[in-house]
């Protein structure tokens, strides 16, 4: 193993030039250029896979979205024993792109940093995946099968993934998400478990009058304060956590450092819920008769949407609020593995053999991860930081990219 981190160390300038040359590509989505960027994309990492002995094929899910799928064969060639690396290419909007310092897709270096659009999340993992099993396959340590599945649409609710059966693409043993696990609220983590969302659109009512008449409307600007003067009752719905999910809870727990106790155990409790759009109004003199917000719910292992659904509602008809219409936009469960799997423990040993500080952590977010963990034990592990990603001048360390890539050689020579 000595020699395959002694190869890493030596060769950063190939993380390096995969990392650059992944940002080049803008697969901003969404974009007009989406599908010429993915496309193009997805062709370099498959020459990258090929070169390196992959068998490479591009599939098509529903909506003629693509997936790359790339298969290593290990020695042992057991079949029945397959690691998956996923990872999504898409990153989204820049923005303002003169508030950043660089060109997003340009790929500045700067005092042992890469400054990019997609180098945190998770351009940056990507690169240090394709680094590790080069290494690894270049001193013929590869004992089991190896599956890399790069994916385009994870940005946008990753339809490609929900619509995919288990013989197509979820025929593995194990699976890790590359996405970014590191966090001010928990330094370095292994997510062995993740929130679920729940999305909601409450639609409020009124009726048009000349704001001069103001009295001969109905002003449905004026409904939401009642919304407003009940979300501190919603935001304190009890989630019931489920008597097998509570050994890998206990867990996590256990192992939190004691300043990031607290923001666990406020998340265990309590649904996270932002308001985070508002549209109505017709013009500057019209009573309104119609405005939308849009609802964000983020929740844990145990909750049962429909029932919280539910329960929204009554206490929205509770407060005067009868004619609210409630929409549920989207639903994704949240999902964890389970504690005593050997998979997550080998992550777990592996990680902190390059760096002891790694924890296993429930994601706040909600990622791919949700999809495998129907299937196989899986963990979401991966370079740069949380806060980083979707940020303005976003970036990723060489030391974090050298370090990941460390684990991931580690975990596939020893699946």
């Amino acid at each position: 193993m000595e020699k395959i981190f002694t190869s890493i160390d030596k060769n950063k300038d190939k993380i390096n030039r995969y990392l650059s040359n992944l940002i080049s590509f803008k697969t901003i989505n969404p974009s007009n250029d989406y599908k010429i960027e993915i496309h193009n994309c997805l062709n370099y990492l498959m020459g990258l896979m090929e070169d390196l002995g992959a068998n490479s094929q591009i599939i098509k899910s529903k909506g003629n979205i693509p997936i790359l799928i790339s298969s290593f064969k290990g020695k042992n060639s057991d079949e029945n024993k397959t690691l998956i690396w996923n990872g999504h290419i898409d990153v989204v909007p820049v923005g303002d792109i003169s508030k950043w310092n660089s060109n997003p897709f340009d790929s500045i270096i700067k005092n042992d940093i890469l400054i990019g659009r997609g180098s945190s999340d998770m351009k940056g993992s990507i690169a240090s995946a394709i680094f590790a099993i080069s290494n690894v396959i270049n001193y013929d340590s590869l004992k089991n099968n190896i599956k890399f599945i790069f994916t385009c649409d994870e940005e946008t609710g990753s339809k490609s993934l929900m619509y995919l059966n288990k013989k197509t693409i979820f025929n593995g043993t194990a699976c890790i998400v590359g996405e970014p696990s590191n966090s001010i609220f928990w330094d370095k983590g292994i997510s062995a478990a993740e929130s679920g969302i729940m999305w909601l659109k409450l639609i409020f009512s009124g009726k048009t009058s000349h704001a001069s008449l103001n009295f001969l409307g109905d002003n449905a600007i004026e409904k939401i304060k009642l919304f407003f003067n009940v979300l501190p009752e919603i935001r304190n719905i009890n989630q019931p956590i489920y008597n097998r999910y509570l050994p890998l809870i206990d867990q996590i727990l256990a192992e939190a450092s004691p300043k990031f106790l607290n923001f666990y155990k406020s998340n265990l409790e309590k649904i996270r819920l932002s308001p985070t759009m508002i549209k109505g109004g017709i013009k500057l003199n019209i009573i309104p008769d119609k405005v939308e917000i849009d609802i964000d719910i983020r929740t844990l292992p145990g909750t049962n949407h429909f029932k919280l659904f539910n329960i929204i509602g009554k206490i929205l008809k509770k407060s005067g609020l009868d004619d609210v219409e409630i929409k549920l936009m989207n639903i994704q469960p949240p999902s964890i593995s389970k504690s005593s799997n050997n998979f997550i423990n080998l992550v777990k040993n592996s990680a902190n053999t390059i760096s002891n500080n790694y924890s296993l952590i429930i994601h706040p977010a909600c990622t791919d991860a949700r999809f495998f963990r129907r299937y196989m034990p899986t963990v979401t592990i991966g370079c740069g930081d949380i806060q980083r990603a979707h940020s303005l001048n976003e970036f990723v360390t060489f030391k974090e990219l050298i370090e990941i890539s460390k684990i991931y050689a580690l975990i596939f020579q020893n699946f």
